[in-house]
């Protein structure tokens, strides 16, 4: 599931210019999005259909930014060794302050 050389095109497992952008893109739109949500949480009547499909449409594209991101190398140059959900950190961090703030 992580990314490997020669897949997804370029071949290098290494952070160019084209990955940081698509990270930094995802890592925007996770962030607004998870605001969004913990707005909807805060302020929405659970029971509303408008409730439940706003959510699962903020879920969805919070597990897709996350997907991204995932599968992004993480470092300049190529590490000898992995690190499982480094990245993800980092996310659950985000979502779970946007939800507190707004809460």
């Amino acid at each position: 599931l992580r990314y490997k050389p020669g897949e997804f095109g370029n071949g290098n497992s290494a952070m160019n210019q084209f990955t940081e952008r698509k990270m930094k893109a995802s890592l925007i739109i996770y962030t607004i999005t998870s605001c969004i949500f913990g707005y909807l949480i805060a302020y929405s009547d659970f029971s509303s259909v408008l409730f439940i499909t706003s959510a699962s449409i903020l879920t969805l594209i919070m597990l897709i930014c996350g997907v991204i991101i995932y599968l992004q190398p993480q470092n300049i140059q190529e590490l000898s060794f992995y690190c499982p959900f480094v990245p993800l950190m980092p996310l659950f961090a985000i979502f779970l302050n946007s939800v507190l703030i707004m809460h």
